[in-house]
């Protein structure tokens, strides 16, 4: 889990980034879209 942590603050804003490689026929015609982030406990 250690490789993927993001440090966030209490209280401060933060965005996420996402970048795709390579995409495939799913994302150009938007039968594909990316899962909300979940918090892990």
């Amino acid at each position: 889990m250690e490789a993927t942590w993001i440090e966030t603050m209490p209280g401060k804003a933060w965005l996420a980034y996402f970048r795709l490689y390579g995409p495939t026929e799913g994302f150009y015609d938007k039968s594909w879209s990316l899962p909300d982030i979940e918090p892990i406990e």
